[in-house]
């Protein structure tokens, strides 16, 4: 090998060579010009309207696909085709030999079965590429930006999972919850505190006679108690349930 030979392949190499610079930049300095963003025209067949923005459409044709936007067209043709990337929920991506590239995903286009299929049989079979099943949460929706397509009313008619159910509407406490609940937490401190001072008292005692009469009313203490927590507890959850996710 030759300094001669490596200069030819040097020279080969920059001439096909995509170069990526840094934002609002350019090398046409070093002899680079910008490479197409857009293909230069566009297939006629069959026209799917996106469900994001009527102005946006994708174009299943003879020849090849096309996705037609406002700010221009990308075009793949069949016989420039150098990959398909297949997968089982009909998501199909593309890749021109230019370097162009078209991701058509039934969710996001108008669906039409017999579109899909056909596209399927005008791509020659040794540039598809199985690619395997996607989770559904990897499958791309609709978000609705642009202006509705007419006639066509629900994005979603064709959706991927199920439907979340609506979320009723929060009912936050009254005011009488509100005063309840301070009312029953106060009281129930009260309680607990006497119940506890008490239970102490009669535990450091003695141990007369008289005892046993005590015990009772600390025990009928403790139950008032455990019965005014009951609401308080009750209340508190569902108050809790309301605000919560």
């Amino acid at each position: 090998m030759t300094t001669q030979d490596v200069h030819e392949v040097a020279v080969e190499a920059a001439s096909a060579a995509l170069l990526q610079v840094p934002a609002r930049r350019s090398a046409d300095w070093a002899g680079f010009a910008p490479a197409p963003m857009w293909s230069g025209g566009t297939v006629t067949g069959q026209r799917l309207p996106s469900w994001e923005d009527s102005q946006t459409a994708l174009i299943i044709g003879d020849q090849g696909v096309s996705l037609d936007t406002p700010n221009g067209t990308v075009t793949v043709l069949y016989n420039e085709c150098a990959a398909m990337l297949s997968r089982p929920d009909g998501g199909r991506r593309l890749v021109g030999l230019d370097g162009m590239s078209v991701n058509l995903e039934p969710t996001l286009f108008y669906p039409d079965v017999r579109a899909w299929a056909y596209l399927d049989s005008r791509v020659p079979p040794q540039v598809v590429v199985p690619l395997p099943a996607r989770a559904a949460q990897d499958v791309p929706r609709p978000e609705p930006q642009g202006t509705p397509v007419p006639g066509v009313t629900s994005p979603t008619a064709y959706p991927t999972g199920p439907a979340s159910p609506a979320r009723p509407p929060e009912k936050k406490p009254s005011v009488l919850e509100k005063i309840t609940l301070v009312i029953l937490a106060v009281v129930t401190a009260v309680l607990v505190c006497a119940g506890g001072l008490s239970t102490l008292g009669v535990a450091s005692g003695d141990g007369g006679p008289t005892d046993a009469g005590v015990w009772f009313v600390v025990g009928a203490v403790w139950c008032l108690a455990a019965i005014v927590a009951l609401p308080l507890i009750v209340l508190a959850r569902r108050a809790f349930r309301r605000n919560g996710p």
